[in-house]
Order: C-alpha cells, then structure tokens, then sequence
C-alpha cells in the first residue's frame, strides 16, 4: 500500500498511517482557520489567470487546482501556476469562494 492509498472500514477511513480525520472535525478546523491572517513572503507574487482547471488526483487525496493565461492568437493557455490541496482544505476554499461569489452576484447582478 503506498502512502497515499486509503480505505473504508464501515463509516471510518483509514491510511497505513491510522484512522484519516473525519469530515466533522475539519469543519470545526475549517472555523478555526477561516479567520487567519498572513504574511507575505519575500518571494510571494501575484499571478493573474483567465484559465482555471480543476482536477483530482487518481488516489483521491488531492485536489489539483491548475491556473493558466490564455492570449490572443495563442492555439493553447501557458500554465502559470499548480496548487495542490488536501480534501479539507479545498472544501474551505469552496466555501469561501460560495459565499464570495454570492456576495458579488448579490452586489453586482442582483
């Protein structure tokens, strides 16, 4: 079994490394985390996308997120930049940008 596999005994997840966190307990992680302030490291840039594509990992245990800028009279998008993400951790971005993206539409298009 590699590091990355899992598997399901009854209603619990388990890697080689024991029994994997429960979906309850990075909600209440997620509360926790969701007010973090951060620093910028020296070498922290901003990257603008017009390109997002959203992929799963083959074990199920990432979340690939690939960002990339289309221009014109190219025939394909540059990747710019890769984040890869735990479960728990994309499900938080979910929620932040569900709320964001609802406030916008609330603000601009409602």
């Amino acid at each position: 079994m590699s590091d990355f596999e899992q598997f399901r005994r009854g209603q619990h997840v388990y890697t080689r490394f024991g029994k994997a966190r429960s979906v309850q307990h990075n909600k209440k992680q997620l509360r926790k985390t969701a007010s973090l302030s951060f620093e910028q490291a020296d070498n922290c840039s901003e990257v603008y996308s017009n390109v997002g594509i959203v992929d799963v990992h083959e074990t199920q245990k990432h979340f690939v997120l690939k960002f990339g800028k289309h221009m014109p009279g190219l025939s394909a998008p540059f990747l710019k930049s890769t984040i890869i993400m735990e479960p728990h951790d994309a499900y938080g971005l979910y929620q932040a940008l569900k709320a964001n993206i609802q406030k916008w539409d609330d603000d601009y298009n409602g």
